[in-house]
């Protein structure tokens, strides 16, 4: 018997179901209702590191491009809502021991706690869906500021809309496809009420996380041929590649959530297998905004006297990687056609103007 089907049942009989275990333990193993085994130390760790994590490198971008740069982008603005996305998702994660908890097994947990948590698991989804979308929209659009000249439309200019495209329906078809996929709408979380589901909600996790890592690849390599091409010492080069490469840890976390994903549908025991699809979620929001707020940051310890101990190629970096030229891109970056670094602002202004 389904659990929609639960209200024809006489109200002990109900009771009786929604008090019990979720799942059948496996052979040998026992139910434990009241006390279940959990990982609730871990997630709220991980949720406070990547939320610390998060607001640091945010607050430190803010300060550089508000005090430092004096200027803001569009894209600025998409971070800052993405930002307000990831504490709305971190809150909900903070919210998971109060239902069934962190990598509890289903047979641990009751019928009537599930929907609590298949609630957090949805609306959680749509959190992270619209957030990484609105940071791969502002990352491509920076990299678009950095690396193409004012007046110049290469393939790295048309490459990087066409993924802004990409993402944008990407994730706003993940977004509808999950509200849609059960009538009434709030059959979506719990399960004893009648309605229908119109799809298989792991399938569209799974779909949106092979999707989603697929992007990070290629927003991950897309500067690095221009990186490459710099004709600069191979030290400065190496750091500015640190800083992209950022991405790699957003990579490994999408594949993990991708692995979390498949478990999710192939496996019974939803309830320990959504909480690893949430912390490897909330540890790809915090690598992808990484790897947008990384940038600006160098501007101040550029512009202040703050002293750090750090790599001499990194340093370089910070010392040389800012500095902005009359056409709009960094003097210490090409355009993605340039076939030569334009190695200070003159130059630069005059490859820009023969590009125009």
């Amino acid at each position: 018997m389904s659990l929609d089907q639960l209200h024809e049942l006489p109200e002990w009989l109900q009771e009786i179901i929604l008090n019990g275990p979720a799942l059948a333990p496996p052979p040998g193993v026992k139910s434990n209702l009241d006390h279940p085994p959990n990982l609730n130390t871990l997630g709220i760790a991980v949720t406070t590191i990547c939320l610390s994590i998060s607001t640091i490198v945010f607050a430190l971008a803010a300060y550089a491009k508000l005090y430092c740069m004096k200027k803001v982008h569009v894209e600025d603005f998409l971070v800052l809502s993405s930002y307000g996305l990831i504490v709305g998702a971190s809150a909900l994660l903070y919210r998971a021991p109060f239902t069934v908890g962190y990598f509890v097994h289903q047979w641990n947990a009751r019928v009537k706690d599930l929907p609590p948590t298949l609630y957090l698991l949805h609306v959680g989804s749509l959190l992270y869906s619209v957030s990484i979308m609105l940071l791969k929209v502002a990352i491509l659009l920076q990299w678009i500021r950095i690396f193409v000249p004012r007046g110049s439309k290469g393939t790295f200019y048309w490459t990087s809309y066409v993924l802004v495209l990409a993402n944008i329906l990407l994730y706003s078809s993940i977004v509808i496809s999950i509200c849609v996929a059960c009538t009434p709408y709030y059959r979506i979380w719990d399960e004893t009420a009648v309605g229908t589901c119109h799809a298989n909600r792991e399938i569209i996790y799974i779909a949106g996380a092979i999707g989603n890592l697929v992007s990070d690849v290629i927003i991950t390599l897309l500067p690095q041929r221009v990186i490459w091409k710099l004709q600069v010492k191979t030290q400065k080069k190496i750091g500015i590649a640190f800083i992209f490469f950022v991405g790699l840890l957003t990579i490994i976390s999408g594949g993990f959530k991708v692995d979390a994903s498949i478990h999710l549908y192939l496996d019974d025991d939803k309830t320990y297998q959504t909480s690893a699809v949430a912390v490897w979620a909330i540890a790809e929001l915090t690598c992808v905004l990484l790897v947008y707020c990384v940038p600006s940051i160098p501007k101040i310890f550029k512009d202040s006297r703050i002293s750090i101990k750090l790599p001499s190629s990194f340093v370089s970096w910070l010392r040389s990687g800012s500095t902005k030229t009359d056409s709009g891109a960094s003097s210490s970056l090409p355009s993605f056609e340039g076939k030569q670094i334009a190695l200070s602002a003159s130059r630069q202004s005059k490859l820009s103007a023969g590009a125009a």
